[in-house]
């Protein structure tokens, strides 16, 4: 004979809000995580490409250094990426000495700083994610605000991203070094590909999502 236990109506609602809880804490504290990204230099690579009539030049420039903190509760972002503009180089000195002394003025603005203030972007299962970040450059001395698409891939704490982005160099003050049949083009594409690891911590607003789900419990 089988032997039918009946189990209390109390316990299974019981149970059914303990572990409801349960995944509510766990998904709030997966999705208010804030995270501060630390930049590896040694595996970054910025790369420029500039357009001309005879020739198209392959340039690259070194990141010096590179701190992100964002915060998907509010979508703010804060903290700086310095390029060093004297280490550019398209591996021809002639071309170089143009480049560094008649537009860039290494001498006198030897860094192009970006400094972030928004991050808005989708991360999905399997760790990949895009994103758009906004914020300030500043290069050759002047500010201009500027939005670039990411694409990347976070595993555990470490994340790979690469950007290409133009920049109209003319535009915004720097000399145009064309002359007779030489010309080149007023805007040059951008690539920085990057690599570093992520400090975690709470999310502005972490508390009010952790705390919502044993508020809910407790009626």
């Amino acid at each position: 004979m089988t032997i039918i236990r009946r189990i209390p109506i109390a316990f299974i609602l019981a149970s059914s809000l303990v572990l409801t809880r349960s995944f509510a804490v766990a998904a709030a504290d997966n999705a208010a995580r804030a995270g501060t990204l630390t930049l590896d230099s040694s595996q970054t690579q910025i790369t420029f490409v500039l357009g001309g009539s005879l020739h198209t030049t392959h340039g690259t420039f070194e990141l010096k250094s590179g701190t992100i903190q964002a915060d998907p509760a509010t979508g703010k972002a804060s903290g700086e990426i310095v390029v060093d503009t004297t280490g550019a180089t398209t591996k021809e000195s002639m071309r170089d000495s143009i480049m560094k002394n008649k537009v860039l003025e290494t001498a006198q603005y030897p860094e192009i700083t970006f400094t972030a203030q928004s991050v808005h972007g989708t991360l999905n299962p399997d760790g990949t994610f895009v994103a758009t970040i906004s914020g300030t450059m500043t290069i050759h001395g002047d500010a201009h605000q500027v939005s670039f698409n990411t694409q990347g891939r976070l595993v555990g704490d470490h994340v790979t991203a690469s950007s290409t982005f133009t920049i109209p160099w003319i535009a915004w003050g720097m000399k145009d070094p064309s002359f007779l049949i030489f010309r080149v083009n007023d805007t040059v594409d951008v690539t920085f590909a990057t690599a570093g690891q992520v400090t975690w911590g709470p999310a502005a607003g972490a508390a009010e999502a952790q705390s919502a789900p044993a508020a809910a419990a407790s009626h």
